[in-house]
């Protein structure tokens, strides 16, 4: 593969939400004692409990002092109740696996979820066949503890619930959360053996993990290696390359965090034609420096700035959304406007 390149401006897209917020919805700062309500950011306290509930009800009293509060909530607890009965009361949310969608349905006895995809053709006529891959409910009784869909944190090629190698999408590592943790494990699946993991397979520990497949026997991941490997915020400080067979121990770094960083991830990019791995160095929120890395290379970063967002790969071109303006020789490419703008 040749190093990916940055050519034309293409369209306006605003996208701050989806990558800036996700990545760390569930990570916990420590409290910042200057802040008055910073006692507020701590996991759980019965304080934090009380003043929740008087929240609470503040606001459903203001809410019930309108004439139509009783008929609006009843009209939203029967809808409800209708989609947990009905599951195709619901809009499907699915997403790209390989030549199939994929989803998790809830409802109809699938309490914990089922994981289950289809072909194209028969997610868009509404026929199926569904083939089912994991049924939670199934897990969570044969192993004697709760488990529910977790999150892998790579954010690019995918979706939250597992990760798969291209092109057969055969090999897939599939996460789990404890009882609805926001930390997850992850175990490798074949997509044609349902409910069965692979024997030896990978096994990542609980933690906030975020991987993508190399190949068969490789993965490229940032997850607890230990003590001293995770930031404040529970995300990983580096990114490795975990052999098949081997100790999670002896994987070898491929980029580290720099002091005061927040999270080292990885994802990959991919079009129909090539597969790219991104390493994002994150320095708080919302700001991160984009690594490109090839197997058996070094990292080499890409020239953009820290608010410059890498988001897909298209007919062999990098797409980033400009927050900032980009200037490439004597072209300078403007951000536009508070959106931003989606280049390639």
């Amino acid at each position: 593969m040749s190093r990916i390149y940055i050519a034309t401006i293409i369209a306006i897209v605003g996208i701050s939400a989806i990558l800036g917020s996700i990545m760390f919805s569930q990570a916990q700062a420590p409290p910042d004692p200057s802040d008055r309500y910073g006692w507020l950011e701590t996991m759980s306290s019965p304080e934090i409990n009380a003043w929740i509930a008087a929240a609470n009800n503040k606001t459903e009293d203001y809410l019930k002092s309108f004439a139509e509060y009783d008929r609006l909530l009843n009209s939203e607890k029967a809808r409800l109740e209708r989609a947990s009965n009905d599951p195709s009361s619901r809009l499907p949310v699915a997403r790209n696996f390989g030549d199939n969608m994929i989803e998790i349905q809830s409802g109809g006895g699938h309490v914990g979820g089922l994981m289950r995809f289809t072909p194209w053709e028969g997610f868009l006529a509404g026929t199926g066949p569904w083939t089912p891959l994991l049924d939670f409910d199934e897990l969570s009784k044969k192993e004697g503890k709760r488990w529910l869909p977790g999150a892998n944190y790579n954010l690019g090629e995918g979706n939250s619930w597992l990760v798969s190698l291209p092109p057969d999408h055969r090999q897939c590592l599939v996460y789990l959360s404890p009882g609805g943790s926001d930390a997850s494990i992850a175990k490798e699946m074949d997509s044609q053996r349902p409910n069965e993991f692979v024997s030896n397979g990978f096994v990542l520990p609980e933690a906030r993990s975020s991987a993508v497949w190399i190949d068969r026997d490789h993965l490229l991941l940032g997850t607890d290696f230990g003590p001293g490997t995770l930031s404040p915020f529970k995300t990983p400080l580096s990114v490795r390359q975990w052999r098949r067979g081997t100790p999670l121990s002896e994987a070898a770094v491929v980029l580290s965090a720099e002091p005061g960083q927040l999270a080292v991830l990885v994802r990959a990019i991919a079009d129909r034609r090539e597969r790219h791995f991104l390493i994002e160095r994150h320095l708080d929120f919302f700001k991160r420096e984009s690594w490109h890395w090839l197997p058996g290379e070094k990292p080499a970063r890409l020239p953009l700035s820290s608010d410059h967002v890498v988001v897909g790969l298209f007919e062999g071109q990098i797409l980033i959304w400009l927050q900032s303006d980009l200037k490439i020789g004597e072209r300078t490419f403007p951000s536009l406007d508070f959106h931003g703008q989606l280049f390639a």
